[in-house]
């Protein structure tokens, strides 16, 4: 895994309504679906973004799940979850499949849940 390079709050909210960017959420289904499971200030997920759990990059169909979500290889992809470990392994899975524009957003709980302005 090589480093990852990670949006900051303005892009992410510029990346919302950019048809070319795919943000996908890592989490369990269970907090995308609203559920607080750590330490957020609310529950949910970002607005547009699809759901994409990290334990689901141990499948061996993956890649058809992607697709199937409407991913393809010239869409910029932001990565983002509870975990920096889980969203970089996700990120590197998308590299590693011939994704060559990734980021990381590793701020969820501290900048995203936290703020009422912040969509959910």
């Amino acid at each position: 895994m090589g480093i990852m390079k990670e949006v900051r709050l303005a892009e992410l909210l510029s990346a919302i309504n950019d048809k070319e960017t795919k943000i996908i959420d890592v989490r369990p289904i269970d907090a995308y679906n609203g559920w607080k499971l750590m330490t957020e200030a609310r529950g949910g997920h970002i607005k547009g973004t699809k759901s994409l759990p990290a334990k689901w990059t141990n499948f061996m169909d993956w890649i058809e799940i992607v697709n199937s979500k409407g991913m393809s290889h010239h869409h910029r992809i932001v990565v983002y979850g509870y975990d920096k470990t889980k969203t970089e392994k996700v990120a590197d899975r998308f590299f590693n499949v011939g994704y060559n524009d990734v980021k990381v957003y590793n701020h969820f709980i501290d900048e995203w849940s936290s703020n009422p302005e912040n969509h959910l």
